[in-house]
């Protein structure tokens, strides 16, 4: 989250359950973060124990798919789909659709692009299928996004920012084609369909051999003269090996949903780690003592951003800001009566105050902010009164956002050649290597794979001489560290295949899970006894 924090402090291995404020104290913004993240922490953690990964409550279930009547996707030959309003949890978190029926192709907060899964899904003309799904993620909201965050008293001053949980209905081309997704659920359910008799049968099985193991106890079945104990022994061992043999089975068919979701989990996730740069490694002898590693003159929040990855989600650039990115402006369109150069632009903002000439900034709208893709690129020239003069990197072209998009202009830090090689970013380097950042800071990248926008945060104070705040490995060393955000938590819908000119319905919410609310399941009266005659001794069972 791009905002002005002095730091994150929450940790939940250390299993603090709530922050105490003394007397006469300084109140930190880190205190009061902390404070609303283990109460967030323990209400989701609970909901996660209580529902499961994911789940729609009976009273109220949201996010079913459905046929719609309407044509919304590519060149409106794509049949659309229908969201349904209700809510629906997450790994505890509480998603809300309020807007009744919502469009695939028209979501609040996601608009598909071409040619997504369910786009190749119907060009297939049914011999792939996609996969639906829902993607959650937290945001942060500024007054960028919501005016109504900013206090009108306070005469533009921003005060608190806010956190949205964004839900996005996706779809992702199945590996598995379409005939085989039919043939491999239908097989799934024919075989739980044979293990739940056979546990069943077992059941029994083991209930009449206790029985038969009581001497004083005469056992009665109708048609069936006598029993004895060994008899029911050797049918429970029969049907427990059946059964066996059924589970073991299921065991190499792992639920469809599940190997769908497997496809949008990463690898090997993307590290980072942070350090220090030794003494030796200054260029200039007239630095400060060896044990002032950190060279800044004052406290920041270090983030490190991805800025551009490939279609396999390796990343190829990065940038960085000493502020967690948090000095960002609306973009109000061309100033045409400031002075530009030719291959420059006057960018009219709210607010030029905090840039500087030689500054990189990154210009992008609400939609590339919230999907994290990085935007333009452009150094300033020349800094005025809402005015910021900026150029493009050689051979482009600037694309200037529509007012709709609700474009702005966020300044970044990286300098220097390096920077100036690649447009205004760095360029990734996955072999261990350090790169600098500023200060005596540097950090280390490892081989793995990650999205646009994820990011980390490094904390750095002035004197510091060792990373602080940053998970250790079993020999209490600083470890490379998955990205800090952005989490994305997902759950399974169902599957998208064409049937004719239609979708085939039977598909669309085969992942779809509702659960009960606990005042209902306990009022619900117990099961009652089955009226299944108990089976005899005689004969093998059935498979």
């Amino acid at each position: 989250m791009k905002a002005d924090f002095s730091r994150d402090s929450f940790d939940p291995a250390k299993h603090y359950s709530r922050v105490l404020q003394q007397q006469g104290r300084v109140m930190l913004d880190a205190d009061a973060n902390e404070q609303s993240q283990i109460q967030q922490y323990h209400l989701r953690t609970l909901a996660r124990d209580l529902i499961g990964a994911y789940g729609a409550p009976q009273a109220a279930p949201g996010f079913k798919l459905a046929l719609s009547i309407s044509s919304g996707g590519v060149a409106n030959s794509v049949p659309d789909l229908q969201i349904s309003a209700g809510r629906m949890y997450v790994h505890g978190l509480m998603l809300e659709n309020e807007s009744g029926n919502v469009s695939y192709f028209k979501q609040p907060d996601y608009t598909p692009p071409v040619g997504d899964g369910l786009s190749e899904a119907w060009d297939s003309q049914g011999a792939r299928a996609a996969f639906l799904y829902l993607d959650v993620s937290e945001r942060l909201v500024t007054a960028l996004d919501d005016a109504q965050i900013r206090e009108p008293a306070l005469a533009g001053i921003d005060t608190c920012q806010r956190s949205k949980l964004v839900w996005q209905v996706k779809s992702a081309l199945l590996e598995m084609d379409g005939n085989s997704l039919q043939a491999y659920i239908d097989e799934r359910s024919s075989l739980q369909s044979v293990a739940q008799a056979l546990r069943w049968r077992t059941e029994n099985f083991e209930q009449q051999m206790h029985l038969s193991a009581n001497p004083q106890f005469t056992l009665y079945i109708p048609g069936q003269p006598s029993t004895d104990h060994a008899s029911w022994e050797r049918l429970v061992q029969s049907s427990r090996e059946h059964l066996s043999i059924v589970e073991a089975r299921l065991q190499e068919l792992p639920a469809p949903c599940q190997i769908a979701l497997q496809q949008l989990q990463a690898a090997t996730p993307l590290g980072l780690y942070p350090k220090l740069m030794d003494q030796e490694q200054y260029d200039s002898p007239c630095l400060l003592a060896p044990e002032a590693a950190y060279r800044g003159m004052e406290n920041h929040l270090y983030r490190i951003e991805i800025h551009q990855v490939d279609k396999e989600g390796k990343p190829l650039f990065w940038k960085w800001s000493r502020d967690n990115g948090s000095l960002c402006v609306a973009l109000l369109g061309l100033d045409s009566a400031a002075a530009a150069g030719p291959g420059m632009y006057a960018l009219k903002v709210d607010s030029s105050r905090g840039f500087a000439a030689g500054d990189w900034v990154e210009v992008l709208d609400a939609d590339q902010e919230l999907e994290g893709s990085g935007g333009q690129m452009l150094r300033l020239v020349r800094v005025e009164p809402g005015v910021l003069v900026a150029e493009m990197a050689a051979g482009l072209e600037f694309d200037l956002p529509a007012p709709s998009q609700r474009p702005r202009v966020r300044r970044w830090d990286q300098r220097g050649s390096k920077a100036e090689e690649n447009g205004g970013v760095l360029k990734f380097e996955d072999d261990g290597k350090a790169q600098d950042v500023e200060d005596g800071l540097q950090i280390c990248f490892n081989n793995g794979t990650c999205r646009a926008g994820d990011y980390w945060m490094i904390p750095m104070r002035v004197g510091q001489t060792r990373i602080t705040d940053w998970p250790l490995n079993a020999d209490g060393r600083i470890d490379f560290a998955a990205p800090h955000g952005v989490r994305h938590y997902y759950a399974p819908l169902g599957f998208a295949r064409r049937d004719g000119n239609k979708w085939d319905v039977s598909l669309l919410n085969s992942c779809y899970r509702i659960f009960q609310e606990s005042s209902e399941a306990l009022r619900q009266p117990p099961p009652a006894p089955s009226n299944q005659p108990f089976p005899s001794p005689s004969g093998a069972p059935e498979a």
